[in-house]
């Protein structure tokens, strides 16, 4: 979700869906933000990781879904 700083993007987000089935990316967070510019590959892998520990895990239907790469 793409939209102007302070405008409740991530209020919104953690009011409508479930913490315990939600990976979260923060990239306000200046680490995060640093080790995903440098390898972007990272973000694929955090995503497959998070999939593999939350096996009940099905995105929502109006949500981005990222397609590994072959």
């Amino acid at each position: 979700m793409l939209r102007a700083r302070g405008t409740g993007k991530s209020k919104l987000l953690q009011a409508s869906l479930p913490t315990e089935n939600t990976l979260w990316i923060d990239l306000l967070d200046s680490d995060e933000l640093l080790n995903f510019s440098r390898n972007p590959k990272i973000v694929e892998e955090r995503i497959l990781a998070f999939e593999k520990t939350h096996h009940n895990y099905s995105p929502p239907s109006q949500c981005m879904q990222i397609t590994p790469a072959k």
